[in-house]
């Protein structure tokens, strides 16, 4: 009988501790994957050049913040806004520094397909 209630206390602890852990988790993925765009970067200068990118393969705010980050890693890329429910990147760079050609290799090697630029 001691062995039968032991068993239901480690199966309540395990069952509670599981029911406890799982809202973090899917409160985890929301964070994850609610937001649907990715927008933090610098100041943006007046005479910045922007372009508009189409980005193929993004399904989540992390997928949004993988093509930000590494557009906002080119050295003269002022800001970056990518949606990827639109399946958009607007940044705005400083044309002296960088070709638009950067920017869709940078999208692309970080593992989406990049459409044609336009302004």
């Amino acid at each position: 009988m001691i062995q039968n209630l032991k068993r239901s206390l480690v199966k309540a602890a395990v069952i509670g501790a599981v029911g406890l852990a799982a809202p973090a988790a899917v409160t985890g993925v929301a964070l994850a994957c609610g937001d649907h765009t990715a927008t933090p970067g610098k100041a943006v200068p007046t005479d910045a050049a922007k372009v508009t990118i189409p980005v193929q393969g993004m399904t989540c705010g992390g997928c949004a913040m993988t093509v930000h980050n590494a557009l906002m890693a080119i050295d003269g890329v002022y800001d970056a806004t990518v949606d990827f429910e639109k399946g958009t990147a607007v940044i705005a760079f400083d044309a002296k520094k960088v070709q638009t050609a950067s920017l869709t290799a940078a999208i692309d090697k970080a593992g989406y397909k990049s459409g044609k630029p336009t302004t």
